[in-house]
């Protein structure tokens, strides 16, 4: 097990045990403590953890206490490769995917510290760090998980698949993009988040098949997640 899988094996386990709020307390104070640490990638792959976290437990409180969200359902990191072009040396990473009925929400979690601002499409700029291309990759992660997902539409439905930034950091972030670009790719925080994702529409997935469709995409990246990790560090130079 991974420091960051036994990270989140706590959490999760103390919201079973405990409830939400002491989860949710627990993945903040994780975030928060982890400023003291030396090791960069080591504080920012402990700092991206519980930023998931903190989504996934706004998510299954959701589930937990809204009757209108009682058959939602997520994936957490799903691996996927492009179902239509197969190439070999191909993977994509979501962060986490949110099934409703009337929406499939695909997220890109971004934990970034310091102060921060989002320009042009998503353009994730640092004061104190490099810049990130948000929208880039959320289009392609919808573009990818579209083609998974063709067969699961309700006839007749016009598939939907909003893209979304979460955010949890420290610093600030000052949004400074079209009303056009925030529509498409909002940027959420635990604060608005579920505002948003509960907005009502009409049924366009079939959310019978939901639940096969994120054990599916489970194995999936279990099978995958080695292969990726080795694809990302050919990109960054690594071994």
């Amino acid at each position: 097990m991974t420091y960051k899988e036994a990270t989140r094996e706590r959490i999760m386990a103390l919201y079973h045990d405990q409830g939400f709020e002491k989860a949710l307390g627990l993945a903040k104070g994780i975030f928060h403590s982890t400023a003291c640490i030396d090791d960069i990638e080591f504080r920012q792959d402990l700092q991206g953890e519980a930023c998931e976290c903190i989504l996934e437990l706004l998510v299954l409180n959701q589930i937990a206490t809204n009757p209108k969200a009682k058959d939602w359902c997520y994936n957490k990191s799903v691996v996927l490769k492009n179902r239509t072009k197969l190439e070999k040396y191909f993977f994509t990473e979501i962060d986490f995917v949110l099934y409703t009925a009337e929406i499939v929400f695909i997220f890109e979690c971004k934990s970034y510290s310091g102060n921060k601002k989002l320009t042009g499409s998503g353009l994730l700029t640092r004061d104190n760090g490099n810049s990130c291309d948000v929208y880039r990759q959320s289009i392609l992660h919808k573009e990818v998980i579209s083609e998974w997902l063709r067969d699961f539409v309700i006839k007749g439905r016009i598939p939907t698949i909003q893209m979304c930034m979460f955010s949890y950091s420290n610093g600030t972030l000052v949004d400074e993009r079209s009303r056009a670009a925030k529509i498409e790719l909002p940027y959420l925080t635990p604060d608005n988040v579920i505002d948003y994702i509960t907005t009502p529409g009409d049924t366009v997935w079939d959310m019978r098949a939901m639940p096969q469709v994120v054990k599916v995409f489970n194995s999936m990246s279990d099978k995958l997640r080695p292969q990726h990790l080795k694809y990302v560090k050919g990109l960054h130079g690594g071994d």
